[in-house]
């Protein structure tokens, strides 16, 4: 009786842990299918972006998107250093709007398409203080600037110069600044609608 009942007991327990194995499973599976670890994995993600942009950021490239970046930066606990090739003015009012949720904020003007311009950027922002993270966010404007008429070949030459050398040789200087100075984060701005094209020269040369 006792032999028997030690295989029930035993069969009971393989059952039970059959059975918890699959609850827990099926409650993996219901999570990964809600995107709870996709949004835990996107938490720990901003956490950790806070935690290395508590001191300064730059953002290179000025503009709508540059605004809401350089705003989050900000509310993130970031000083603000914003970086622009000729919207002084429009750079100058969102410092302003920086400064008054109580970070400090600067405004640079440099092409980041011309080396002496990214070198002096990079001094200047050296200058300033402890930097610790750079927004590639600057590109060329085809579409609403005097490069909407040009020829094909010089809207691609800005892209090429804007767009690929700038923020390949703004991540690789800055890159080394931070590997010097223990650490940073570099961020790059992509196409919002790179998965789709667009159509025309300048969904082509995107």
């Amino acid at each position: 009786v006792v032999h028997w009942g030690g295989r029930m007991v035993t069969a009971l327990l393989l059952m039970g842990g059959l059975v918890v194995v699959q609850q827990t499973l099926q409650k993996l599976l219901e999570l990964t299918n809600s995107g709870y670890f996709q949004r835990a994995r996107e938490r720990r993600y901003r956490q950790q972006l806070q935690r290395t942009m508590n001191q300064h950021v730059i953002l290179c490239g000025y503009g709508r998107i540059g605004r809401a970046i350089a705003l989050e930066c900000a509310r993130a606990g970031a000083d603000v250093v914003v970086n622009c090739r000729r919207s002084v003015g429009r750079a100058n009012a969102v410092a302003e709007e920086i400064r008054s949720l109580g970070r400090h904020a600067s405004v640079i003007q440099a092409d980041v398409s011309v080396a002496e311009d990214r070198q002096q950027l990079l001094e200047a922002c050296q200058a300033i203080g402890v930097v610790t993270g750079l927004v590639n966010n600057a590109g060329a404007d085809l579409l609403t600037t005097e490069l909407r008429s040009a020829p094909f070949v010089d809207r691609l030459s800005a892209l090429l110069q804007t767009d690929v050398m700038g923020t390949i040789e703004l991540s690789r200087s800055f890159g080394q600044y931070f590997k010097s100075a223990g650490g940073g984060c570099i961020l790059t701005v992509g196409w919002d609608q790179s998965d789709r094209g667009m159509e025309g020269d300048s969904g082509e040369l995107f």
